[in-house]
């Protein structure tokens, strides 16, 4: 399969590399929906005649506001007064960059932490495009968003004055129906909602490099962050720390922040208190001192006491315990999924990719769900409420292990000396062919040095 193929979804194996529609075996429902513009239709929860007519609804009252938005205009009874074709290339205009600034927020973020590197010759404006907008170790994603938002809420009020007509004959038309679909400006919402928004994004969703090496994002890009270096939109900056301090988000800290170096994430709040005696209603202090890397890091080589078994045991049980298919189809375990996917597909397209590599959590987690078989709780998202840490599995695996080992060492030991003690008391029974008493002495004296 060609780097294309996956690019474009153009084969089935690209379900597996750039996110799949997962289902369970036996159920009409997807358990996971990753979004995979090749399995769309996989996703719905309705009746194939239903979606059809969905459809063809949709299509109807879209196309019928197309029509009367191009009748509205051409006849002049637009709100912004100008000549309907002034109008009409304004109209456009504003609809494209209003799709090129939804497509590209879709797929910033999506890269925003990807290596695109290897893309450079294959996808240069992608490249350019994806530099641009997370320089400054991400600031410029801040800045491409706020400068964005203006221009999107400028593009959504200015479609409005183009797609709304209170001068156009009603016609024989009840007034609350005119007011409902005209005077609101419905037909124009359908329409941008369609072509200017809807449409980008689920493009980029699936295929964000594709999106980001079209021409002009750079230009798109560089025109909102211009805008926001304006400062006309700061107040938002200001707004947001204000936010941030009434509700006190930066004392805390976001849970996102307490991942580890490789995003893998450690798990709930509580997983100190998992591997160690800890009293609930303890000292916050204390707990918090617990959960410290300079805790950790401080006994590495710490008293075996302090591990508490039970604990553990309980922990691993809970991790091999099936997750439920809410866990499962939730939007972040869905989302972790699509993130792997996209990392997965980066890393094919530059090459970092090897056969060697061991599976991730997220493939053992699509496999799981391709074959029909019970996703445990270990393998959740590591930012999941519902995770537990693989570590406490396998420790307590390891654990268990030993445990076994031990007690078959000792019934082996045992089984050793009894066999040697059977093995005398038949050479002592062979060989007492004396007295009584002196097969007795024999025998005391055999039995003496038995273990």
């Amino acid at each position: 399969m060609s780097a294309q193929d996956i690019e474009l979804g153009g084969s089935n194996k690209q379900a597996e590399v750039s996110g799949a529609v997962v289902a369970k075996a036996g159920s009409p429902t997807p358990a996971v929906k990753l979004g995979d513009g090749t399995a769309a239709e996989a996703t719905s929860e309705y009746p194939p005649v239903i979606d059809i007519v969905r459809h063809v609804f949709s299509a109807i009252i879209t196309l019928g506001a197309i029509g009367l938005i191009f009748y509205g205009i051409g006849a002049g009874y637009a709100a912004l007064p100008g000549h309907p074709t002034l109008l009409y290339i304004i109209f456009f205009s504003v609809l494209i960059l209003l799709a090129y600034l939804e497509g590209l927020q879709v797929a910033i973020l999506a890269l925003e932490h990807t290596n695109i590197d290897g893309l450079r010759e294959r996808y240069p404006r992608a490249h350019v495009t994806h530099a641009l907008s997370t320089a400054y170790d991400g600031l410029n994603v801040q800045r491409f968003l706020v400068g964005r938002q203006f221009f999107v809420v400028f593009v959504v009020f200015l479609c409005a004055q183009l797609t709304t007509y209170p001068e156009l004959p009603k016609g024989g038309v009840p007034g609350w129906l005119f007011t409902a679909i005209i005077e609101t400006g419905l037909p124009g919402a359908l329409v941008v909602l369609a072509f200017g928004q809807l449409m980008p994004q689920l493009l980029a969703a699936t295929h964000p490099v594709v999106f980001m090496n079209l021409h002009g994002t750079w230009l798109v890009v560089q025109i909102a962050l211009g805008f926001e270096s304006l400062g006309v939109t700061h107040f938002s900056w200001l707004l947001t720390s204000m936010v941030k301090y009434v509700f006190k988000m930066d004392a805390g800290g976001d849970p996102s922040m307490h991942l580890h170096g490789d995003g893998s994430g450690s798990g709930s709040d509580g997983y100190a208190a998992l591997c160690f005696n800890t009293e609930e209603g303890g000292d916050d202090d204390g707990k918090a001192l617990l959960s410290s890397w300079g805790y950790v890091k401080g006994h590495i080589e710490m008293d075996p006491s302090l591990l508490n078994a039970a604990q553990l045991f309980d922990g691993a049980e809970q991790g091999m315990d099936a997750a439920s298919e809410d866990d499962v189809s939730s939007k972040e375990t869905e989302e972790w999924l699509k993130r792997s996917s996209q990392n997965r597909m980066a890393a094919i397209l530059t090459g970092k990719s090897s056969e060697s590599e061991f599976p991730s959590p997220a493939d053992l987690v699509r496999h799981r769900l391709h074959s029909g078989e019970p996703v445990p709780r270990y393998l959740l998202p590591p930012h999941h409420e519902k995770h537990i840490p693989p570590h406490i599995v396998a420790y307590d695996m390891i654990r268990r292990q030993e445990a076994i080992a031990r007690v078959l060492n000792d019934a082996n030991e045992t089984q050793t000396e009894n066999q040697r003690l059977v093995a005398l008391l038949k050479k002592v029974q062979e060989s007492g062919a004396g007295s009584d008493g002196a097969l007795s002495d024999e025998i005391k004296e055999a039995l003496a040095k038995a273990p």
